[in-house]
């Protein structure tokens, strides 16, 4: 896949999971607020029934003491004085006129009649106006013990109804003694329970400036979780005490059943964005897998050119008949095209040993010996390469016996690359140091040179696969990428510790620990 279509699949991507997010978001803001309204009409419609039942308990409370009243009433001497009475001798009946009287129940409007038959409009017409019937007041020793000497005052005042009565009443009496903490809360904790609505909460009676009364629980408190009713009137109509209630948790109730949509929301966002997460990294990963299979089989075939090229023109040579007169000239040219073939196998071989240990195939020889045997071996192999451009290999050994048990081939293949790239790496007439010695509990091996060094970005990438410094189809300096993977994994399986000192333009240095 191209880059370019690449960037592009990717911004597609991005740009859709953003929007699925914002959607998102948007919805479950649009669900809180939602939720939020909803909880705050049920409570406003439970505080409306709340506040409406006390009051009707209230009122029914004086209805009864008025049914009271009436009972007591009942045995109080009554004088009642008529301007009119008139009988019918014919028909054996008479008439009573009277205005409005307390009868025990009943309220007699003016002109009507109390017994007898009423046969004659014009009775009551003429004689409606003049006649008169009176009960006398109540002193107040004679007040029902069910009212205080002020209700009856109250009760008995003119043009005056019971929910007046009850006003009145409410002014004069203390909130304390009107309403208690468990009236209240018996009424709320079934409106709420009527309502659908499991919260803690706290309520208290507030007057109407908003002082709090002793009508309070423990922990309430007002903030933005605090709604309010009113609950006492005033004779005008005007809110004399409010009742008010606070949720502690409210968010729990309010945002519960959207929070467990957000989770699903937010886990199936999670997924989505795990996947075309995963999805990028595989197509990045497949990228760079397929640019370093071009690179390898480019480096690959420059390395085969070569000794191949070179095989080619030695055997063209041996066909010369001046040369196959020439016994000598025939020796230098099989040696080349041996040393180039070996040279061919080598390349083949390191692509096959890395392939056996990516796959765990490589048993190692573990065997006792010389490591300094091992690092003269790995520097006489490359000392004429050296040397052919001019440069110099310094070796210091500071044990003549340093045993350690190890694999001499693979070990000493790995002592070789370490060389080889500090040869390669180098500039003309390479100076090289290479030293052995103990450190601690391990047997160590320095290899220094004064080549172009790397930073630190290329040196955490050193010992992947196929890393070079540089990539594509031009590379300045041979090789395949594999020399120093294959010696990280090597050492790996030594139990063996790999270091890197290097600084761009000042050279590298590799230290190779291996356990005692």
């Amino acid at each position: 896949m191209k880059k370019k279509t690449l960037l592009v699949l990717i911004s597609v991507m991005t740009s859709a999971l953003l929007g699925i997010m914002l959607l998102q978001i948007i919805w479950l803001s649009e669900g809180i607020d939602e939720s939020e309204g909803a909880f705050s009409n049920k409570v406003h419609l439970v505080l409306g029934e709340t506040s409406k039942k006390i009051r009707e308990k209230e009122q029914q409370v004086l209805y009864n003491e008025i049914d009271n009243l009436d009972t007591q009433v009942k045995k109080i001497p009554k004088k009642q004085s008529f301007s009119f009475v008139k009988e019918d001798p014919v028909n054996n009946h008479f008439y009573v006129y009277k205005q409005e009287v307390l009868i025990e129940e009943s309220i007699i409007p003016l002109g009507q009649t109390v017994g007898g038959v009423q046969d004659s409009l014009s009775i009551i017409n003429e004689y409606s106006a003049q006649l008169k019937t009176e009960l006398p007041k109540i002193s107040e020793n004679q007040t029902p013990k069910s009212l205080s000497p002020a209700d009856y005052d109250i009760l008995t005042g003119n043009n005056l109804t019971i929910d007046r009565y009850v006003k009145l009443k409410g002014a004069a009496t203390d909130i304390e003694d009107r309403i208690s903490i468990s009236i209240i809360d018996s009424v709320l904790t079934k409106e709420l329970k009527d309502y659908n609505i499991d919260a803690e909460y706290e309520f208290a009676v507030l007057r109407k400036d908003s002082t709090l009364t002793k009508v309070t629980t423990k922990d309430f408190e007002i903030d933005d979780k605090t709604y309010y009713s009113s609950l006492f009137f005033g004779v005008n109509d005007e809110t004399e005490f409010i009742l008010s209630i606070h949720f502690p948790k409210r968010d729990r109730v309010v945002k519960g059943p959207i929070f467990g949509q957000f989770i699903l929301a937010a886990l199936l966002m999670s997924i989505v964005v795990s996947v075309f997460g995963v999805s990028l990294y595989y197509m990045r990963k497949q990228r760079k897998i397929s640019e370093i299979k071009t690179d390898f089989v480019n480096n690959m075939t420059h390395e085969f050119k070569t000794p191949i090229a070179t095989i080619n023109v030695a055997v063209d040579a041996l066909k010369s008949p001046q040369i196959l007169d020439d016994e000598n000239k025939i020796k230098h040219y099989a040696n080349l095209i041996k040393q180039e073939n070996k040279r061919l196998n080598s390349h083949v071989e390191m692509v096959l040993r890395m392939s056996r240990l990516e796959k765990n195939q490589i048993d190692l020889n573990i065997q006792k010996t010389n490591l300094n045997t091992i690092v003269k071996n790995a520097v006489d192999h490359i000392r004429l390469i050296v040397e052919d451009r001019n440069g110099t290999i310094f070796e210091k050994y500071t044990n003549d016996q340093l045993m350690i048990k190890a694999d001499a081939f693979h070990l000493g293949n790995v002592i070789l690359n370490v060389l080889d790239n500090a040869n390669k790496y180098s500039p003309e007439s390479p100076k090289i140091s290479v030293e052995v010695f103990k450190e601690n509990d391990y047997a160590c091996i320095q290899v220094e040179d004064q080549g172009m060094g790397m930073s630190k970005s290329v040196q955490k990438k050193i010992f992947e696969q196929f890393y070079r410094e540089e990539t594509g189809n031009i590379h300045n300096i041979k090789g395949h990428g594999l020399g120093l993977a294959y010696l990280k994994k090597i050492v790996d399986l030594h139990k063996g510790v790999i270091e890197v000192q290097s600084e761009k333009g000042k050279g590298s240095k590799f230290v190779i620990k291996i356990p005692l």
